[in-house]
């Protein structure tokens, strides 16, 4: 029988499927960043995936992520969907694909100037 190291969050039943599996269960905090591990090796598949079984797969799991995330800090990812579609039908989606070169901004827009200057990933051009 081959062994392998795993280190990584699964699924709860992977190890009823196959295999011998020596598993932890994690605190609260080991899980969070656990979480967060697996969300970022979700969207890594969710790039490679090619085709459309391949594309809903990864953003079913992108999708379970959310929710394990959701529901350890106290919400539901349905209480998540509500507030997409709120800042959907506010803000809009991206069916436009537009994608932001530059803005401008009036001095009466100070709170939107400000949240720009202090946000360290846009650069103010003088």
């Amino acid at each position: 029988m081959a062994k392998f190291v795993i280190n990584k969050l699964i699924r709860d039943k992977i190890p009823e499927i196959e295999g011998k599996w020596e598993l932890n269960v994690l605190n609260d905090q080991e899980f969070k960043n656990s979480l967060y591990l697996k969300l970022e090796e979700e969207v890594e598949e969710l790039k490679a995936a090619t085709g459309r079984n391949d594309l809903i797969e990864e953003m079913a799991d992108i999708l379970e992520v959310l929710s394990s995330i959701a529901h350890l800090n106290g919400f539901s990812i349905e209480d998540v969907m509500v507030a997409k579609n709120h800042k959907s039908n506010l803000k809009g989606g991206f069916n436009k694909r537009l994608y932001a070169l530059t803005a401008e901004y009036n001095e009466s827009s100070y709170k939107t100037i400000e949240k720009l200057r202090n946000a360290k990933k846009y650069k103010e051009i003088l």
